[in-house]
């Protein structure tokens, strides 16, 4: 699986499954295809919007954080390359500017816990 090309709604049904424990049949969605993935056009109240809700996904990061610490490290460098990426563009403005933790979060979007999170389950 592609964690980087989740998004939406699908992305919400794989955190659900795989960092809580909720396989889809726990929200009793209809909206599934033959191989269990959500399609794009959900809208059920039940699943939480992690991808899209800032205040969800830090219990994804909540979570991440409770992880032993060779998990814990592999979440926060996925963290730090997801930072990387998003100030890439802005390198010029940031260059002499030392970013520390936890300030570095407001670069982050909440997509980007749910995929950190993601990327250190499938690895196992």
């Amino acid at each position: 699986m592609d964690i980087e090309k989740l998004e939406g709604r699908e992305l919400d049904a794989k955190v659900a499954e795989k960092i809580f424990d909720r396989p889809p049949s726990y929200y009793q969605c209809p909206h599934f295809d033959y191989k269990g993935r959500m399609l794009s056009f959900c809208s059920c109240p039940d699943l939480p919007r992690y991808s899209r809700d800032i205040a969800v996904a830090w219990q994804v990061h909540q979570t991440a954080c409770e992880w032993l610490f060779s998990k814990r490290r592999m979440y926060l460098k996925n963290l730090q390359r997801a930072v990387s990426q998003r100030i890439a563009g802005h390198a010029s403005v940031l260059e002499s500017t030392r970013i520390s933790w936890p300030d570095v979060m407001i670069f982050l979007q909440p997509e980007d816990f749910c995929r950190a999170a993601l990327m250190v389950v499938e690895a196992g």
